[in-house]
């Protein structure tokens, strides 16, 4: 009696999963080729670890990007992003001219607040300032004459502005600064001008002279 109540019970429960897994099987449905606003689905990308599944799909701009199958089932995401509002036609927008919010407090805020590991900084310049500053410059490094950009979206890295104190031993003040680009900045490190200049005055001279 025992023996068969075991049998019986395994046989309900097989039954069971194998209704619900047929269950899944119909709701599962194929979004490969379909189109949901910019993005064509392309193929399954991934599944999260609830179960979710993620596709590729290619926007009408030529991104590709990974978005789960219920955002765009729900119309949540109809292209890779490159419709958003950017800059000041963003209503959460808080920059100025070029200089978005968030550029200013990832690369100035936090480095002067010392969140990057680093001592704090006097930071008295504004943003207003900063850009007044840029447009003297005419947009152009302080130091070697290349214009300058701006990142035009979120996480834009072809960015090349960089807002670099003169003397590394004082603050960020509106006497003390200067734009340039990126890569002198990480090379002048805390050099002052004039020493960073003289050094790579040498560095040209002698490579003039190497055969």
């Amino acid at each position: 009696m025992l023996q068969e109540l075991v049998i019986f019970n395994f046989d309900i429960s097989h039954n069971i999963s194998t209704f619900v897994g047929k269950l899944c099987d119909m709701k599962r449905i194929d979004i490969e080729g379909k189109v949901y606003g910019k993005l064509t689905v392309i193929s399954k990308h991934s599944t999260t670890r609830n179960g979710h599944e993620r596709f590729t799909c290619k926007c009408t701009c030529g991104n590709t990007c990974n978005i789960l199958k219920t955002h765009l089932q729900q119309e949540n995401t109809t292209s890779c992003g490159c419709d958003r509002p950017l800059g000041k036609s963003h209503k959460q927008w808080k920059g100025v001219g070029e200089i978005s919010g968030e550029f200013w407090y990832s690369h100035i805020v936090r480095s002067a607040s010392g969140a990057k590991g680093r001592k704090a900084i006097d930071l008295s310049v504004t943003k207003e300032q900063a850009w007044n500053l840029f447009l003297k410059q005419n947009r152009k490094c302080a130091l070697s004459g290349q214009i300058l950009l701006f990142p035009k979206k979120y996480k834009d890295k072809s960015y090349t502005a960089s807002l670099d104190r003169i003397d590394s031993n004082l603050g960020y003040s509106i006497d003390n600064i200067q734009w340039i680009h990126k890569d002198i900045n990480i090379m002048k490190n805390k050099f002052h001008n004039q020493y960073f200049i003289h050094i790579c005055k040498q560095i040209a001279n002698n490579s003039c002279e190497i055969p």
